[in-house]
Protein backbone atom coordinates (compact mmCIF):
# COMPACT_ATOMS: atom_id res chain seq x y z
CA UNK A 1 0.00 0.00 0.00
CA UNK A 2 1.24 3.32 -1.01
CA UNK A 3 2.19 5.26 2.25
CA UNK A 4 2.25 9.29 1.41
CA UNK A 5 3.67 11.39 3.92
CA UNK A 6 1.77 14.56 3.65
CA UNK A 7 2.61 18.31 5.43
CA UNK A 8 -0.73 19.34 3.80
CA UNK A 9 -3.14 18.36 1.17
CA UNK A 10 -1.70 20.98 -1.60
CA UNK A 11 1.80 18.98 -1.45
CA UNK A 12 1.50 16.46 -3.43
CA UNK A 13 -1.60 16.44 -5.42
CA UNK A 14 -5.20 17.68 -5.71
CA UNK A 15 -7.61 17.40 -2.96
CA UNK A 16 -11.50 15.95 -3.83
CA UNK A 17 -13.26 15.78 -0.79
CA UNK A 18 -10.85 13.48 1.58
CA UNK A 19 -9.42 12.14 -1.70
CA UNK A 20 -5.92 13.13 -2.29
CA UNK A 21 -4.42 12.70 -5.94
CA UNK A 22 -0.89 12.48 -6.08
CA UNK A 23 2.05 13.55 -9.17
CA UNK A 24 5.33 13.36 -9.51
CA UNK A 25 8.10 13.13 -12.02
CA UNK A 26 11.64 12.21 -11.81
CA UNK A 27 14.63 12.05 -14.64
CA UNK A 28 17.97 12.60 -12.50
CA UNK A 29 18.98 14.87 -9.30
CA UNK A 30 15.64 16.16 -8.04
CA UNK A 31 17.37 19.81 -7.84
CA UNK A 32 17.32 19.98 -11.84
CA UNK A 33 13.53 18.66 -12.01
CA UNK A 34 12.31 20.89 -8.40
CA UNK A 35 13.53 24.14 -10.62
CA UNK A 36 11.76 23.04 -13.81
CA UNK A 37 8.49 22.37 -12.73
CA UNK A 38 8.62 25.19 -10.57
CA UNK A 39 9.70 27.75 -13.32
CA UNK A 40 8.25 26.10 -16.53
CA UNK A 41 5.21 24.79 -15.29
CA UNK A 42 3.38 26.36 -12.31
CA UNK A 43 5.19 29.96 -12.41
CA UNK A 44 5.45 30.41 -16.78
CA UNK A 45 2.47 28.07 -17.88
CA UNK A 46 -0.17 28.16 -15.03
CA UNK A 47 1.34 31.67 -13.48
CA UNK A 48 1.28 30.81 -9.75
CA UNK A 49 3.52 32.31 -7.44
CA UNK A 50 4.63 32.56 -3.78
CA UNK A 51 2.47 35.45 -2.44
CA UNK A 52 -0.16 33.32 -3.76
CA UNK A 53 1.00 30.42 -1.66
CA UNK A 54 0.12 27.70 -4.20
CA UNK A 55 3.49 26.80 -5.18
CA UNK A 56 3.80 23.25 -4.94
CA UNK A 57 7.03 21.72 -6.61
CA UNK A 58 8.64 19.21 -4.22
CA UNK A 59 11.93 17.38 -3.90
CA UNK A 60 10.82 13.71 -2.61
CA UNK A 61 11.61 10.13 -2.25
CA UNK A 62 9.64 8.08 -4.49
CA UNK A 63 9.07 4.25 -5.89
CA UNK A 64 10.76 2.25 -3.45
CA UNK A 65 9.73 -0.95 -1.34
CA UNK A 66 9.82 -1.46 2.54
CA UNK A 67 11.10 1.94 3.45
CA UNK A 68 11.40 3.08 7.09
CA UNK A 69 10.33 6.79 7.74
CA UNK A 70 12.10 9.04 7.11
CA UNK A 71 13.98 8.33 4.02
CA UNK A 72 16.84 10.75 3.84
CA UNK A 73 19.79 12.10 1.86
CA UNK A 74 23.43 10.03 1.85
CA UNK A 75 25.26 10.93 4.58
CA UNK A 76 28.03 9.72 6.72
CA UNK A 77 26.14 7.58 9.03
CA UNK A 78 24.33 5.98 6.34
CA UNK A 79 20.91 6.69 8.35
CA UNK A 80 17.86 5.45 6.16
CA UNK A 81 19.72 6.00 3.24
CA UNK A 82 16.82 6.08 0.56
CA UNK A 83 19.04 5.06 -2.40
CA UNK A 84 19.39 1.52 -0.09
CA UNK A 85 15.61 0.82 0.08
CA UNK A 86 15.48 1.83 -3.58
CA UNK A 87 13.90 4.72 -3.59
CA UNK A 88 14.28 7.51 -6.70
CA UNK A 89 14.15 11.08 -6.95
CA UNK A 90 11.86 12.94 -7.72
CA UNK A 91 9.62 16.27 -7.38
CA UNK A 92 5.61 16.04 -6.88
CA UNK A 93 3.50 19.19 -8.27
CA UNK A 94 -0.27 20.20 -7.89
CA UNK A 95 -2.33 19.08 -11.00
CA UNK A 96 -5.91 20.28 -11.02
CA UNK A 97 -7.38 18.85 -13.97
CA UNK A 98 -6.27 17.25 -17.69
CA UNK A 99 -5.30 20.50 -19.22
CA UNK A 100 -2.29 20.84 -16.46
CA UNK A 101 -1.04 17.15 -16.55
CA UNK A 102 -0.75 17.36 -20.49
CA UNK A 103 1.60 20.35 -19.78
CA UNK A 104 3.16 18.49 -17.46
CA UNK A 105 4.13 15.99 -19.15
CA UNK A 106 4.93 17.72 -21.77
CA UNK A 107 7.40 19.80 -19.98
CA UNK A 108 9.03 16.39 -18.83
CA UNK A 109 9.62 14.49 -22.44
CA UNK A 110 10.63 17.83 -23.38
CA UNK A 111 13.53 17.81 -20.99
CA UNK A 112 15.28 14.34 -21.94
CA UNK A 113 18.06 15.06 -24.25
CA UNK A 114 19.23 12.34 -27.11
CA UNK A 115 22.34 10.64 -26.51
CA UNK A 116 22.37 7.63 -29.13
CA UNK A 117 19.90 6.55 -32.23
CA UNK A 118 16.18 6.46 -30.48
CA UNK A 119 17.54 6.91 -27.10
CA UNK A 120 16.66 9.79 -24.84
CA UNK A 121 18.20 10.23 -21.30
CA UNK A 122 18.16 12.63 -18.52
CA UNK A 123 20.63 15.50 -18.96
CA UNK A 124 22.83 14.94 -15.72
CA UNK A 125 24.60 11.69 -17.52
CA UNK A 126 27.04 11.78 -14.22
CA UNK A 127 24.48 10.79 -12.10
CA UNK A 128 24.06 7.19 -12.29
CA UNK A 129 22.48 4.83 -10.22
CA UNK A 130 18.40 3.49 -9.88
CA UNK A 131 17.84 6.61 -7.43
CA UNK A 132 18.06 8.55 -10.91
CA UNK A 133 16.20 6.41 -13.12
CA UNK A 134 13.29 8.37 -14.90
CA UNK A 135 9.77 8.13 -13.18
CA UNK A 136 6.06 9.45 -13.48
CA UNK A 137 3.60 9.16 -10.30
CA UNK A 138 -0.25 9.09 -10.92
CA UNK A 139 -3.90 7.67 -10.29
CA UNK A 140 -3.87 4.59 -11.63
CA UNK A 141 -0.73 4.45 -13.50
CA UNK A 142 -0.70 3.24 -16.80
CA UNK A 143 -4.08 2.21 -16.66
CA UNK A 144 -5.11 5.17 -14.85
CA UNK A 145 -7.05 8.31 -16.76
CA UNK A 146 -4.30 10.13 -17.03
CA UNK A 147 -2.66 7.25 -19.05
CA UNK A 148 -3.72 8.12 -22.65
CA UNK A 149 -2.76 11.31 -21.89
CA UNK A 150 1.26 10.47 -21.08
CA UNK A 151 1.20 8.45 -23.87
CA UNK A 152 0.28 11.42 -26.32
CA UNK A 153 3.21 13.20 -24.37
CA UNK A 154 5.54 10.52 -25.24
CA UNK A 155 6.97 12.51 -28.37
CA UNK A 156 10.41 10.30 -28.00
CA UNK A 157 8.31 7.16 -28.43
CA UNK A 158 10.39 6.15 -24.84
CA UNK A 159 9.15 2.76 -23.72
CA UNK A 160 6.31 3.36 -20.32
CA UNK A 161 7.07 0.59 -17.61
CA UNK A 162 5.14 -0.39 -14.66
CA UNK A 163 6.75 0.70 -11.65
CA UNK A 164 7.09 -1.94 -9.12
CA UNK A 165 8.91 -0.29 -6.70
CA UNK A 166 12.61 -0.60 -6.14
CA UNK A 167 13.32 -0.50 -10.01
CA UNK A 168 16.47 -0.35 -11.89
CA UNK A 169 17.96 2.82 -13.56
CA UNK A 170 16.43 3.38 -16.91
CA UNK A 171 19.83 5.36 -18.23
CA UNK A 172 19.96 4.39 -21.86
CA UNK A 173 17.42 1.82 -21.83
CA UNK A 174 14.90 4.75 -23.61
CA UNK A 175 12.49 4.23 -20.25
CA UNK A 176 10.23 5.50 -18.11
CA UNK A 177 8.49 3.98 -15.20
CA UNK A 178 4.89 4.75 -14.14
CA UNK A 179 3.97 4.72 -10.85
CA UNK A 180 0.13 4.17 -9.37
CA UNK A 181 -0.06 6.73 -6.61
CA UNK A 182 -3.77 5.41 -5.76
CA UNK A 183 -4.01 3.17 -3.02
CA UNK A 184 -2.90 -0.25 -3.49
CA UNK A 185 -0.06 1.02 -5.86
CA UNK A 186 3.53 0.26 -5.51
CA UNK A 187 6.09 2.11 -2.91
CA UNK A 188 6.38 5.01 -0.90
CA UNK A 189 6.28 9.02 -1.72
CA UNK A 190 8.68 10.95 1.50
CA UNK A 191 9.58 14.25 1.46
CA UNK A 192 13.18 14.99 1.62
CA UNK A 193 15.04 17.08 3.50
CA UNK A 194 14.46 21.05 3.86
CA UNK A 195 17.73 21.92 2.73
CA UNK A 196 17.80 20.00 -0.27
CA UNK A 197 14.59 22.17 -1.10
CA UNK A 198 14.79 24.70 -4.45
CA UNK A 199 18.56 23.54 -4.06
CA UNK A 200 21.29 25.02 -6.99
CA UNK A 201 21.40 21.99 -9.12
CA UNK A 202 25.31 21.83 -10.00
CA UNK A 203 24.72 21.22 -13.64
CA UNK A 204 22.42 24.19 -15.04
CA UNK A 205 23.64 27.52 -14.94
CA UNK A 206 22.84 30.02 -11.06
CA UNK A 207 19.33 29.91 -10.42
CA UNK A 208 18.21 33.33 -9.61
CA UNK A 209 18.00 34.48 -5.82
CA UNK A 210 14.37 34.58 -6.04
CA UNK A 211 14.21 31.14 -6.99
CA UNK A 212 16.32 29.88 -4.21
CA UNK A 213 14.30 32.12 -1.57
CA UNK A 214 11.35 29.87 -2.11
CA UNK A 215 12.63 27.71 0.14
CA UNK A 216 12.19 29.83 3.36
CA UNK A 217 8.87 30.84 1.79
CA UNK A 218 7.36 27.74 2.06
CA UNK A 219 8.66 26.91 5.12
CA UNK A 220 6.86 30.10 6.68
CA UNK A 221 3.53 28.74 4.55
CA UNK A 222 3.46 25.88 6.49
CA UNK A 223 3.62 23.61 2.95
CA UNK A 224 7.45 22.14 3.66
CA UNK A 225 8.29 20.52 6.83
CA UNK A 226 11.44 19.57 9.03
CA UNK A 227 12.29 16.06 7.79
CA UNK A 228 14.34 13.97 11.27
CA UNK A 229 17.32 13.27 9.15
CA UNK A 230 21.21 13.60 9.86
CA UNK A 231 23.11 16.39 8.12
CA UNK A 232 24.31 15.16 4.30
CA UNK A 233 27.66 15.11 3.91
CA UNK A 234 29.72 18.71 3.03
CA UNK A 235 29.04 17.90 -1.24
CA UNK A 236 26.05 19.56 -0.35
CA UNK A 237 26.55 23.61 1.02
CA UNK A 238 24.16 24.73 3.60
CA UNK A 239 22.90 21.12 5.03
Amino acid sequence: MWKIFLVSAALFGLVNGDSVDTYFFGNGCFWHNQHLFTTSFEQHALGRSSSKGDLSSTAVYVGGTKEPTPLCYPSPSGFNNHEEFGAAEAVTVTINNEKEFSLAADIFFNDFQRIGVKTWARRDVYDQGPQFRAVVGMPGGLKGSMGELLESANTHNMTLLEGMGSDPDTFEDNSVYVYDTSEGGAGTVQQAEICLQYHQDNNDDDYDDEYLALKETRVEQGTLTEISCPSPNDYIPGC
